[in-house]
């Protein structure tokens, strides 16, 4: 399983050395599979707890937050709504 830094997409297969002569060197997919929305799911189900949350964000990328709304749904949500909604929560409303 790994991370294209350039599409951000998560990928789940097979790879092989690209170099036979260093095994422990750069790999090269033999196939792969885009597994990204079910890694996604997978993160918001392991945060376990409702109301838990993962801010997710990087160089040059909005961050998003990926909040555990029950045991099996989750959202993802714009960081301001989601801030919004917690200063909410604080004050009372």
């Amino acid at each position: 399983m790994a991370a294209s830094p350039l599409t951000r997409t998560i990928f789940a297969g097979r790879a092989k050395p690209a170099d036979k002569r260093n095994p422990t060197g750069p790999q090269q997919w033999i196939n792969k599979e885009d597994v990204t929305q079910a890694a996604v799911i997978a993160v918001a189900q392991h945060l376990g707890q409702p109301g838990a949350y993962l801010e997710l964000g990087g160089p040059g990328q909005p961050t998003v937050m990926l909040a555990l709304l029950s045991a099996s749904d989750f959202a993802l949500l714009e960081a301001a709504r989601l801030a919004n909604a917690k200063e909410a929560a604080e004050n009372g409303e």
